[in-house]
């Protein structure tokens, strides 16, 4: 091994009125004192001091037998793809030709505890890799596959691309999300006036609509994404419950939070044009003044339709209109 004064964190150094001998930190012999390592703030004899290498990472001394390819195993768990709960990364936007960018987060179950998280979130990562995982409270076993803000073409084009691997990994892992989970979408503010946004609002917490939302959700409305009548500006005010229909308090985005957790495609895809959908209905300048559902629906499967962007979601209506 190289002597201490050629790495760093080692040192040897002999100071007077010093004690004769030291413990060595690693096998408990006594030695020389001014044979000793210092390996950070551990003292070693210099056989020992074989058994510690550098983390290519944080670069502090560790044990050989916790290194593995020179990474410590902090160093190596900070590294997994699932992050904290608390990750939120500089937003990078994906697409072009529209200014309405939408953030989906998928909570995923799994019934099979014995899977491995971190393999598993790499290769969902690596098929779809304009999103990142993180932890979430909610998710009993499992982890939330969280996208950076993209448009809906984008959206859409990155899961036909990755859809051959995603339903081979649905096959091998048994996602149980229906029911347990949820998925939510955020939407731009900067798409949105501020009349607008008081619309959306308004749309999202009235009564009439409540059958309408739970039939789109795929679930009942309860606690994780209530619908009761709220005024305008306290939901607006960044400081309301953030468990509603719509979450209004992130700063440079709203929430729709209604969703049914699915790893099927068909099902997130109809989530992520429902969120498009609203948000141009709402938009349009002949859009009439009342905030019912069946005026939206008169919009979405009107003739001419408004566009084959939410052909998904029109499908589903059409075969729940019973329901409605």
């Amino acid at each position: 091994m190289k002597s201490a004064d050629t790495e760093p964190g080692r040192g040897n150094v002999n100071r007077g009125c010093e004690p004769a001998t030291f413990a060595c930190g690693r096998c408990g012999q006594f030695f020389a004192w001014e044979d000793r390592l210092m390996l950070a703030d551990l003292a070693v004899c210099d056989a020992c001091s074989d058994s510690f290498g550098l983390c290519v990472d944080c670069n502090a001394w560790t044990l050989l037998s916790e290194l593995d390819e020179n990474s410590c195993t902090p160093c190596r768990r900070a590294a997994l793809p699932i992050h904290a709960y608390g990750y939120k990364p500089e937003p990078v936007f994906f697409g072009t030709g529209s200014k309405l960018f939408l953030g989906l987060e998928l909570e995923l179950n799994l019934e099979d505890r014995s899977c491995d998280l971190p393999a598993l979130a790499g290769a969902c990562l690596q098929i779809l890799p304009y999103c990142y995982a993180k932890k979430d409270r909610s998710i009993r076993y499992g982890f939330e596959l969280v996208s950076h803000p993209a448009t809906l073409n984008y959206h859409r084009a990155a899961w036909v691309q990755a859809l051959p691997a995603w339903n081979r990994i649905r096959q091998t892992h048994r996602f149980c999300c229906a029911g347990q989970t949820g998925m939510h979408v955020h939407l731009s503010k900067a798409f949105f006036s501020a009349a607008e946004l008081a619309s959306l609002v308004y749309f999202c917490s009235q009564p009439t609509n409540r059958r309408f939302l739970a039939t789109i959700a795929q679930r009942p409305l309860g606690h994780w994404a209530r619908s009761e009548a709220v005024g305008i500006k306290q939901a607006l005010s960044g400081e309301y419950d953030r468990y509603r229909v719509l979450n209004c308090n992130p700063a440079a985005t709203v929430e729709l939070r209604l969703f049914n957790g699915s790893d099927r495609w068909e099902d997130i895809l109809k989530n992520l044009e429902f969120a498009a959908g609203i948000a141009h209905w709402i938009k349009r300048a002949d859009r009439r003044t009342g905030a019912d559902y069946r005026y939206f629906l008169e919009w979405l499967l009107g003739d001419p339709q408004p566009s084959a962007d939410y052909a998904c979601l029109s499908a589903f209506v059409s075969q729940h209109l019973d329901a409605l």
